[in-house]
């Protein structure tokens, strides 16, 4: 078990790392952005912007299989640093969606 001791606002906390990141309290943060291949199940999709509007990009996570977006389109106010919130309506709040890699040549092995 991970446990840190913490202080906030002048209070000590034992602060149980483990048990935060697996309740779903606490989660890595990584730098989100068009071009992303990320992976639901056995359904890999990319993160694409099709659309600007209003100084805003629209995107949606495309299947790679066939075509068609996972969820509705998500305008966002920047296509390569997509916050927690705008992440959480691209995925439609499924937190079972995790990244694979930056870019298709990252899929395949270089000879």
């Amino acid at each position: 078990m991970s446990t840190k001791n913490i202080t906030i606002d002048g209070v000590k906390y034992k602060f149980n790392m483990d048990k935060a990141i697996n309740d779903g309290y606490l989660t890595p943060d990584r730098d989100r952005r068009i071009g992303q291949i990320y992976r639901r199940r056995d359904d890999y999709m990319m993160l694409c912007q099709f659309d600007y509007k209003n100084d805003q990009s629209v995107v949606a996570l495309i299947d790679l299989n066939d075509g068609n977006r996972w969820t509705g389109p998500v305008k966002v106010n920047c296509s390569y640093n997509i916050t927690y919130d705008e992440w959480t309506k691209i995925t439609g709040g499924d937190d079972t969606v995790e990244w694979v890699a930056d870019n298709f040549s990252d899929l395949f092995v270089k000879r």
